[in-house]
């Protein structure tokens, strides 16, 4: 359970977002792109010091990766099932292509200690 202190930072980490949002005159889509970057740029200053990676603290990134690529695996799992002939080998090559990635990563969540992601869901 979060202490207050920690809702309070999280409501200030809202706000902080709300105000790049803010301060960004771009697209949505853009914008979107360049808070991620920002936010990207300050959790790799948290995970890599020097030379040095911190791969403790880089599993929650890891599994966030893990994430995005099993809900665009699904979704490429969906779009497979409604299309035919040269466009389902090529949707297939790339569930596949997806599936080793998937496998890479939870490779190293399991060699640095951490529970396997379900392929399927993102979810340990």
């Amino acid at each position: 359970m979060y202490s207050n202190d920690t809702n309070q930072i999280s409501q200030g980490f809202d706000n902080f977002i709300g105000a790049l949002i803010s301060s960004l005159h771009a697209s949505p889509e853009a914008s979107k792109q360049a808070i991620v970057e920002i936010l990207c740029k300050k959790i790799m200053n948290l995970i890599v010091n020097e030379n040095e990676i911190d791969l403790y603290a880089a599993r929650p990134y890891i599994k966030s990766v893990l994430t995005f690529l099993c809900k665009r695996k699904d979704s490429l799992t969906e779009l497979l099932k409604s299309e035919t002939g040269s466009k389902n080998k090529q949707i297939d090559s790339a569930i596949d292509d997806y599936n080793q990635v998937i496998q890479f990563f939870n490779n190293i969540l399991v060699n640095t200690g951490g529970e396997k992601t379900n392929d399927i869901t993102g979810k340990t």
